[in-house]
């Protein structure tokens, strides 16, 4: 007998705009899809040609009951009167919700699950897997207002401390240039206060994540030495590979091997020739 129960909650199936296909303006009637279209998703055969079950055993035997079908109704084998030969569900510009203490509704969106490639399971894996649509539900919505929630604290907190320190806000600017292969860009000492205000909060409010991610790296302090460092010209960067600039000593075939060098104690005299090198070019 089985002990399987229908979860009493709704999820929502989304369109993922961050992936929209060949019309990127969302102004345009075709952008994602155009209206009155859908993806009409049933389950999907496996290359022996055979029909991807979407249901457990425990789910087929409740679902057979509950929707007052005949045992092996839900088969994925049946030969005749197959019930995933017919049912489907419709996807498109809209967000649609399922209702999982439904019966029906649970089906469709096992239905959904089982077409990976199209439908991602929760938010994240939409961005990293680029599907055309994925599924949230409420407890998935409040995780991520919670966490936009804390970042955004983190960062502003973060920025509250540096807002009027001049040297720290240049500091953070040449390690996210470096970070992100600007290290060219050169960020003199004596640039405005105004200036360097602007460009980190402009940071935080259109990359918040990246700015969270470097000023709470725990080599914050040697990724900064780097990069000043490369801002002065006391190291190098050939290709990924950093070098003292004048003798070519190598510090790092990369940046996680450099940061691993200077954060090294038997190698903190090296750390200190860097220092007191840029010191002077200063």
């Amino acid at each position: 007998m089985t002990t399987f129960k229908l979860p009493e909650k709704k999820v929502f199936i989304k369109p993922n705009l961050a992936n929209p296909g060949w019309v990127k303006n969302p102004k345009s009637p075709a952008f994602f899809k155009m209206e009155g279209t859908y993806d009409r998703l049933v389950c999907p055969q496996l290359r022996t040609g055979q029909l991807s079950n979407p249901l457990t055993n425990e789910e087929k035997e409740f679902l057979e009951k509950a929707l007052l079908m005949d045992e092996n109704q839900l088969s994925i084998h049946k030969k005749k009167d197959n019930f995933w030969h017919e049912t489907f569900i419709s996807l498109g510009r809209d967000t649609i919700t399922l209702d999982l203490s439904d019966p029906m509704d649970y089906v469709k969106y096992k239905i959904a699950l089982v077409n990976k490639f199209l439908v991602a399971d929760n938010k994240e894996n939409a961005r990293k897997r680029r599907t055309k649509y994925y599924i949230e539900d409420l407890e998935d919505v409040q995780r991520e207002t919670t966490a936009k929630a804390n970042i955004n604290k983190i960062a502003w907190s973060t920025y509250g401390k540096m807002e009027n320190d001049s040297s720290q806000l240049r500091a953070f600017l040449i390690v996210f240039n470096e970070s992100f292969g600007k290290a060219t860009k050169k960020i003199s000492k004596d640039t405005k206060l105004g200036f360097l205000q602007k460009e980190v909060s402009d940071i935080i409010e259109t990359r918040i994540k990246d700015f969270v991610e470097i000023v709470q790296h725990k080599d914050y302090n040697i990724r900064k030495l780097i990069a000043e460092g490369i801002q002065t010209g006391t190291l190098e960067k050939n290709g990924l590979k950093y070098v003292i600039a004048d003798s070519k000593e190598k510090i790092g075939e990369d940046l996680s091997a450099a940061i691993e060098t200077l954060s090294n104690p038997t190698n903190q005299d090296l750390k200190l020739l860097i220092e007191e090198r840029i010191k002077i070019q200063k």
